[in-house]
């Protein structure tokens, strides 16, 4: 069984202890990760960007939109510099985060996130 269907199987039995990757997962350390039962507490956006993909693959909405907060300015301006129009910038956004958030359990890194959310806008 792997972290995030250990997570899921939690959440889906409402036990909301803390579900930690462990090293054979080449999950996050112990020691980097927050306790599912403080989500939406001020400390969790503190979380780097591959614990919060973990989260967000497991289905804590929360953590992925902390992602998408963090990540937005930096897309819309690729996609500005793309497309040029402000209000077609905002849409290719959008778009972006609907497909980032359905494929978001194909990336196999979360320290990559940065680079590809760029690779979303961009279509590629």
């Amino acid at each position: 069984m792997t972290a995030i269907s250990h997570v899921r199987d939690q959440m889906n039995g409402f036990d909301h202890r803390p579900a930690l990757p462990h090293a054979a997962t080449g999950g996050p350390a112990r020691e980097d990760v927050m306790p599912l039962h403080d989500v939406g507490t001020p400390q969790f956006e503190d979380n780097t960007d591959g614990v919060l993909v973990t989260y967000a693959v497991a289905g804590i909405d929360a953590a992925f939109a902390i992602l998408v907060r963090r990540h937005r300015p930096l897309m819309r301006c690729c996609a500005l510099r793309l497309i040029g129009s402000g209000a077609e910038a905002d849409d290719v956004v959008q778009e972006s985060c609907v497909t980032a958030w359905q494929k978001l359990s194909t990336l196999h890194d979360g320290r990559c996130l940065k680079s590809w959310l760029m690779r979303v806008v961009l279509g590629l």
